[in-house]
């Protein structure tokens, strides 16, 4: 990367944040220092890596400007739900400007879900939803959307209020940088609120729901447990990959969980550079947005979504992302993420390229047993980029 100015700079940190997402990023010139964060993945994420940060931050007299819980998904609020808690409405932790989170009461005008007969489970048997991701997700996003009320968070301030929707809005400034949103539209909403609903339904029936504080002890996290992808090393060099080929594998079903496609994905736009985060967001609506404003222009860095699912990045989508530098949050132990055939489409892209992993997953590593030389690749293992 180009040196700059230590007084102007941008700094992203990819939390290693076990099969989740947790990013910083602090964005400074000469006029001030603005602070993102961008989910804040499992509990243990936020009390191993982003509290102390955030301390520090604090500490220095630093806030944060925005808090984007991105969707409901365990491995990308449960952190916030924690941290929110610890934060209560006195900063204890660290003052926060503003968070974008879209819960219920933003998609359907109803009031959050409180003083209602609901029933919490004494024990989560999780079922399978697509992917497998755990059904908890909408009784924590219940749960978080109770936090922000009672703390009283400004709380989609920048939307009046209103859900974080492409359909109403696209460009949202801040003092430094500025937010170009890509997703979720109308329709991916409306399929999170039936999604909601249902999981509420199913899930709750008879105990009163104030607040994840009056009810923590009736909370049971559910903690994902890590199960090691095993791939024998000794046979990796002696696998016969063409990625070539892969780069051309079409998924047998994309992604159409509806928690994914109700991810808040979008451009940060600061100091004349282009960060694209795409969350676990569904791949119809960015390539229509991506297409349609930008074509293949090139962005300073990408998150790829979904971890690297490829029911995520179809080919076409793929195509038109042009970057030197690609995120993949995940530390391999669910569902074959990375998925080998959507990192085929990003390394075979012609121009130079580097993948960084916040982990030496079995992915990463079963790739540096292959000669990425000729693809203009390299593979990294790394937690902090400065721009």
């Amino acid at each position: 990367m180009d040196s700059i100015n230590s007084s102007q700079k941008i700094k992203i940190k990819m939390y290693p944040a076990n099969v989740g997402d947790a990013f910083l990023v602090t964005i400074t010139d000469s006029d001030c220092i603005s602070n993102i964060i961008i989910d804040m993945g499992l509990s243990e994420t936020y009390q191993n890596k982003i509290k102390p940060d955030l301390l520090r931050l604090n500490e220095s007299g630093m806030s944060i400007d925005l808090l984007v819980v991105t969707h409901i998904d365990e491995d990308h609020i449960q952190g916030a739900i924690d941290f929110f808690t610890e934060n209560g409405s006195d900063n204890t932790i660290i003052r926060v400007k503003e968070v974008w989170y879209n819960s219920l009461k933003h998609i359907t005008r109803e009031p959050i879900v409180k003083n209602k007969q609901l029933k919490i489970p004494t024990s989560l048997e999780v079922d399978s939803y697509d992917e497998g991701e755990n059904n908890i997700s909408a009784k924590q996003g219940t749960a978080l959307a109770n936090i922000l009320e009672q703390f009283g968070y400004n709380w989609n301030t920048s939307t009046d209020g209103n859900a974080i929707n492409i359909d109403n809005y696209n460009f949202l400034n801040f003092s430094n940088f500025s937010i170009e949103l890509l997703s979720p539209n109308t329709k991916k909403l409306d399929s999170l609120n039936k999604f909601w609903k249902r999981e509420l339904k199913a899930n709750f029936c008879s105990l009163e729901l104030e607040s994840k504080l009056s009810n923590e002890d009736k909370f049971e996290q559910v903690v994902i447990q890590d199960e090691e992808s095993v791939i024998e090393l000794d046979d990796i060099s002696s696998k016969k990959i063409n990625l070539r080929s892969l780069k051309e594998q079409v998924p047998s079903v994309l992604d159409k969980r509806p928690p994914n496609g109700s991810s808040i994905a979008f451009i940060i736009h600061a100091m004349n550079k282009k960060f694209l985060f795409l969350a676990d967001a569904h791949p119809d609506i960015i390539f229509e947005q991506l297409i349609n404003k930008y074509g293949n222009a090139k962005f300073d860095a990408i998150k790829l979504p979904h971890h690297g699912s490829n029911k995520n990045l179809t080919v076409e989508l793929a195509n038109i992302l042009n970057s030197n530098l690609y995120f993949v949050s995940t530390n391999g132990s669910k569902h074959d993420h990375p998925n080998l055939d959507a990192l085929a489409k990003i390394i075979t892209k012609e121009h130079f390229k580097k993948i960084a992993f916040n982990y030496a997953n079995s992915r990463f590593l079963e790739l540096e047993y292959l000669n990425l030389d000729e693809f203009s690749c390299e593979l990294v293992v790394q937690e902090e980029f400065i721009f």
